[in-house]
């Protein structure tokens, strides 16, 4: 809830967008929080590992996911 009333402030705030992503991540939401981790990498002013870290999980869960079916 309080990330959510956060971006609705600042939408485009690459943390907030990682900090939904990686709590969407942990709640087994991994495609939703992949968009959105992706979103906040394409807004980072500049490298941020943790946010590196985040997506790349994120991309390896989905792809996981998809490569089952």
């Amino acid at each position: 809830e309080l990330v959510d009333k956060a971006l609705e402030l600042s939408p485009d705030n690459y943390q907030y967008l990682d900090t939904k992503g990686w709590g969407l991540y942990k709640q087994g939401n991994y495609q939703e929080a992949l968009e959105i981790l992706e979103r906040s990498w394409e807004l980072k002013p500049m490298y941020d590992h943790n946010i590196f870290l985040h997506l790349e999980e994120a991309k390896s869960t989905v792809g996981l996911k998809i490569g089952l079916r």
